[in-house]
Order: structure tokens, then sequence, then C-alpha cells
């Protein structure tokens, strides 16, 4: 579509249908984490900045376009792809970031918001969210894991998906006072992070209880 009226080659038309799918997201009126994005909200210092929602949220809970679907067609769920990112983020941000961000305060609660967002700490909980949702909504095939919100997803799947996120942040990592933790997260390599998680006993496995 976007390659016959715009005449765009084909990477020209996907890198512009990504810009144009992430902007909507980002501008949606009902997206309560813009409160919480640099870029939208300069009257304090903030967790997140655009560039890092598209590293972590973008990356891992949106379809990477082309998709088989075609524009428009029954098949095509990037409506629902997007109300359900929306959903999530706003669930992320009632559980880690109400009553927790706080920079003037710089209190227990707002040091364990620090935590959760660091750089490394952001790209490690991502990715192992988007795996425990796909098993949440018992997603076998590999390509359907990696867009696990490009589907209807019911009420039910959503109380279940909230359960999990209340587990991941109030895991014992984001409140033990032991320095090293920070210096840990604050590692700007997923790979780090994600062993220093499994270290400290957070992994998809705890978050699912399926650890023995």
């Amino acid at each position: 579509f976007l390659v016959r009226i715009k005449d765009l080659t084909k990477a020209e038309a996907v890198k512009r249908l990504r810009s144009a799918i992430q902007n909507d997201i980002l501008e949606y009126p009902e997206n309560r984490l813009r409160e919480y994005i640099a870029e939208k909200n300069k009257t304090r210092k903030n967790p997140l900045t655009v560039s890092a929602v598209q590293r972590t949220f973008f990356a891992e809970f949106v379809a990477s376009p082309p998709i088989d679907a075609e524009l428009e067609s029954p098949e095509d769920f990037r409506q629902r792809e997007k109300e359900n990112l929306i959903r999530l983020l706003n669930l992320i941000v009632d559980i880690s970031l109400v009553n927790r961000w706080n920079p003037e305060a710089r209190n227990e609660a707002h040091r364990t918001s620090e935590r959760i967002y660091a750089a490394g700490s952001l790209r490690a909980w991502a990715p192992m969210l988007r795996v425990v949702i796909a098993q949440a909504l018992n997603l076998i095939d590999d390509e359907e894991r990696r867009r696990v919100f490009f589907r209807e997803v019911d009420e039910e799947a959503f109380g279940i998906i909230e359960r999990y996120l209340k587990k991941l942040f109030s895991h014992k990592l984001w409140f033990d006072s032991d320095p090293e933790i920070d210096n840990n997260l604050r590692v700007n390599n997923p790979e780090h992070v994600k062993e220093f998680f499994r270290r400290r006993g957070l992994s998809p496995e705890w978050i699912l209880g399926l650890e023995v």
C-alpha cells in the first residue's frame, strides 16, 4: 500500500509504516506512559526516553511490518495490537511508576522505580515480559510468540498478565539494599543484566511459578 501510493522502496515503506505505528501509540490520548517519557513531559526528570521505549516496548510488542495480513483485512490486528500494548503500558505505569516515581522525594519507593528503569534493567526485563505474556496466552508457534499482541486478548488474559506484572515488580531485587544491584542494573548490556537477574532469582520461570 505505502509502496504503491508513495512510490517508496520496500525498505522505505516499512520504515515509514513502523514510524507511523510507533507515533500512533506514543500520541494515543489514553497512553499514560507518555507522562514518564522525557520528550513528552518536560516538567520533571523522567525514567524513559522515546529511544528507550522504541528499543524495549516497541521492539518486543509491536510486530515488525510487513506482515502477512493485508491492511484493514479481518486478519489485520494492528489496531488491536496498539490497544493491547497501550493497556499493557498503562498497567506497567500503575504498578511500577504511580506512587513510586518521585525524583524530588528520592525515597525508597522512588529508588525501586529507578532500579526498574535503569538502562540495563529495562532492556533485560522487557523481553522477559514478552516471554511471560506469550506463555500466558498459550502461544506455541515462534512467530506467534514474537507478535504476542497481534490478536484479540480478552479480560481473563489481561487479568493473568496483570498478576504476572505485579509479581515481576515485587521481586526482592528491586528492594534489596545491596549496592551491587544498582551497579549491575546500570550496565547498558541486556545480556549482562539478564544473567544478573537469573543469579538473583528473577527469571520468566520465577514469574510464571514454574521454578521447582
